[in-house]
């Protein structure tokens, strides 16, 4: 796609320079799929999960943090469908770099078991190509970004009701707390025609 498309709202799938199925090439992915809607629509700022679906991949189902705030989100996610989770994060223009990082901590619970998270930096930029306004890079120019945190990929979850709960802080300055309700489902439940 090109950029006119992006800044007209419509998001792009950018090939991403990591191995297919690694931690870094998951990492890079939620990355990309965090910058395909406008701010207003962000699955990070959402505080219901009304938009936790959109631009969402066949292969694996992207959940989000948010921007310090503490909210409950509900949504379904088929059956079958791997979860990637961040724990915590932060993304960078490339040649950027945030201090006090080692402040950072998180926490994951899923159906109030915790599940160690694994630490993912990537120091290599990659490009992002995001739409216009997006919570990421906020324009629709591709723009190389780095990004490091803790992130978990679960397998998929059986069918039924499950809660994943995410906190996270960095010192005195953010704190998270999020709540998702999952109802995962056969996916012909969930897209409909």
């Amino acid at each position: 796609m090109s950029y006119l498309s992006r800044l007209l709202g419509k998001p792009e799938t950018v090939a991403q320079p990591f191995p297919s199925g690694s931690a870094h090439w998951y990492a890079a992915r939620w990355l990309q799929w965090a910058a395909s809607t406008r701010y207003a629509k962000s699955a990070i700022v959402d505080t219901s999960g009304a938009w936790a679906h959109l631009n969402q991949p066949n292969d694996v189902w992207f959940l989000a943090g948010s921007f310090g705030e503490t909210v409950t989100r509900k949504c379904a996610v088929a059956s079958k469908t791997k979860l990637f989770v961040p724990i915590f994060n932060i993304w960078l223009y490339e040649g950027y770099e945030v201090e006090g990082y080692d402040t950072y901590h998180g926490r994951l619970l899923v159906n109030d078991e915790e599940v160690a998270g694994e630490e993912i930096i990537i120091d290599q930029a990659f490009p992002v190509a995001g739409v216009s306004g997006n919570p990421v890079t906020e324009t629709a120019s591709e723009v190389n970004m780095t990004v490091k945190g803790m992130w978990k990929l679960l397998p998929p979850l059986p069918q039924g009701q499950h809660t994943i709960r995410i906190t996270a802080g960095a010192g005195d300055d953010f704190n998270m707390d999020v709540t998702y309700k999952l109802s995962v489902k056969p996916r012909k439940l969930i897209y409909k025609k």
